[in-house]
């Protein structure tokens, strides 16, 4: 038995993540089958397009989808990066000015994350606004009940080997 909640909240995680490109189809499906998942648990559609919005919501949905590509923007100096172990030697072997740029790194780093929350919560709210109301959540068996869920990861799928 999985008591794990699944709310709005991971449902606009797993819309995000199905916004993205993936390295590879398995992965774009299996994100996709995620996404579809939820939906159905839930019973709640993420609106596509200002067709699946209430009358008179056009307007939210712009900044619905607005929203949706600053999430997807948000970034910092080392996002690109899979290891960065060469890069903090190098600061750290830099001093004092290395030790500055590392802490300055932390803190965009936690504005980030700062501003991912927020823009979470933005879409959380919007979302509600065109349900008209707040879903309640429900748990990870109930969303393997569904049938749709393709499990936590894709099997026989190593990403490493897609690099």
């Amino acid at each position: 038995m999985n008591t794990r909640m699944i709310a709005l909240r991971d449902l606009l995680t797993a819309y995000l993540e199905a916004q993205r490109p993936q390295i590879h189809p398995v992965m774009a499906d299996h994100v996709a089958r995620t996404l579809e998942s939820f939906e159905a648990a839930l019973q709640v559609k993420v609106p596509r397009d200002v067709a699946d919005v209430p009358s008179r919501m056009g307007p939210l949905f712009m900044l619905f989808r607005g929203t949706v590509e600053s999430l997807l923007a948000l970034r910092t100096p080392l996002s690109g990066f899979l290891e960065a172990g060469l890069i903090i030697t190098r600061l750290e072997e830099a001093e004092e000015s290395g030790r500055i740029v590392m802490d300055e790194l932390r803190v965009v780093d936690e504005q980030v994350h700062v501003l991912r929350e927020l823009q979470l919560d933005v879409l959380e709210q919007l979302l509600q606004i065109f349900l008209g109301r707040k879903p309640p959540p429900v748990t990870m068996d109930t969303v393997r009940d569904t049938g749709l869920y393709p499990g936590d990861t894709p099997k026989d799928f190593d990403i490493f080997d897609h690099m």
